[in-house]
């Protein structure tokens, strides 16, 4: 059943866009840790998450993973240097970065549910019109 779940999960921006659905994508840069580096011109470096949202009609379906980079403006800037696994490793062996950062990135459960928040809402209110439709439905 889980195995069904996440293949499904998997397909979806796949399915949406086959069938001309209005699926967008969105990538971010979250802020993971400081880093000791700066940029030739001197500005500090942060290391960053960077992600890939999927919504339909403005509302979030999917995030996907696009691993580690490293921006200006602790993550608020644009530009923005990907940087491997093997990298994010070696900047954390090293002490360039904190070391409670997982390598490779992933998502806590905090940043997996950010911005999905209108799942129960809508879930509540479906259930409300589907109970309020089943009570005043007539006997047989």
């Amino acid at each position: 059943m889980r195995l069904l779940l996440v293949l499904s999960l998997l397909a979806l921006p796949t399915l949406a866009e086959a069938r001309g659905l209005p699926l967008g994508r969105i990538e971010d840069l979250h802020f993971v840790s400081a880093t000791s580096l700066t940029t030739a011109q001197g500005a500090p470096l942060a290391l960053c998450h960077r992600s890939l949202r999927y919504h339909l009609l403005l509302l979030g379906i999917w995030r996907q993973s696009l691993g580690y980079s490293l921006a200006t403006d602790a993550c608020d800037s644009r530009q923005h240097t990907p940087i491997a696994d093997a990298e994010a490793q070696r900047l954390r062996d090293q002490y360039v970065t904190a070391q409670h950062i997982p390598v490779p990135a992933r998502f806590s459960a905090t940043a997996l549910a950010t911005g999905f928040g209108w799942w129960p809402i809508i879930l509540i209110l479906g259930l409300a019109i589907w109970r309020k439709q089943r009570r005043d439905r007539p006997a047989p």
